[in-house]
């Protein structure tokens, strides 16, 4: 494939860079990838065992740049000013029509009873390519709320319906919660994650109460973000935009900014910035 080109396209005279586990898939190109990974999902649903465990990753490339999707989904959204966002629509509504499919096959395969079924994603949108993040500050990219808090779900039999879950999970703690249903454990390995399935299934406290954004050495200086409680820190650069837009009727008062050496060298300050900071995301 072409970098992300959502289509399949021979990416040089050497061959083609689009697999199919050790071999390389043929008779896909220019196949929209949804369509293709979808097809391939329930390929390998419909030929499973069921009296054997499955685990299935199914990473979709879209809602991604460069933005692509067939006419007939972009269609839907013709009433979108935005020619990025009808295709942005259109990328979603297709990937929702093939997570459906998947779904569909599962039951249909006498799976679905047994099955704990988790959509989430990577990262915050990219406004310039269609997203939107709103009330969130900032995108893709970006150390504010808007690039690094994300939506999730988890469908099963297994945990009651139609409730909703705000409490802290990173990427790292599914590993750990995967590994747990299916009746490992991951207890005493050095790993990030920890295990949430019961603040996920019975809407239990949340066993993180922090973790760490990001980290990493810009030159001599160290820019990342840790967030405890309801607080958040940024050190370094956080990412464009840097201002915030509240929502309507919302009280949002401008702080000053400060000197990040004074609020790490003085305990006082730094509660009081995290006092004035706290009603922002």
């Amino acid at each position: 494939m072409i970098s992300d080109d959502l289509r399949t396209e021979p990416c040089s005279h050497e061959g083609l860079d689009f697999w199919d586990g050790e071999r390389p898939a043929r008779g896909v190109r220019g196949v929209y990838s949804t369509d293709l990974l979808r097809r391939r999902a329930v390929e390998i649903i419909e030929g499973h065992d069921p009296s054997r465990p499955l685990f299935l990753y199914l990473a979709f490339q879209s809602p991604h740049a460069p933005l692509q999707a067939p006419e007939e989904y972009v269609e839907r959204y013709s009433y979108v000013e935005d020619p990025n966002r009808r295709k942005y629509l259109g990328m979603v509504t297709a990937m929702d029509d093939a997570v459906g499919s998947v779904v569909d096959s599962l039951k249909k395969a006498g799976l679905w009873n047994d099955t704990v079924f988790v959509f989430t994603t990577d990262n915050g949108g990219q406004p310039l390519r269609g997203g939107n993040n709103f009330p969130l500050r900032g995108a893709k990219n970006t150390l504010w709320e808007g690039g690094t808090r994300a939506v999730a779900f988890v469908s099963s039999v297994l945990i009651p319906k139609s409730y909703v879950n705000r409490r802290l999970i990173h990427a790292v703690d599914w590993f750990p919660t995967l590994v747990h249903l299916a009746g490992g454990d991951s207890n005493g390995s050095s790993i990030d994650g920890v295990n949430q399935w019961e603040a996920i299934a019975h809407n239990k406290a949340a066993i993180r109460k922090e973790f760490v954004y990001n980290l990493r050495m810009e030159g001599d200086l160290l820019s990342g973000a840790i967030r405890v409680g309801i607080h958040k820190l940024i050190l370094g650069d956080p990412g464009k935009p840097d201002n915030w837009i509240p929502p309507p009727r919302r009280k949002y008062r401008k702080l000053p900014r400060t000197a990040i050496t004074k609020i790490l060298n003085s305990p006082a300050i730094l509660m009081r910035f995290v006092q004035q900071c706290c009603t922002i995301p």
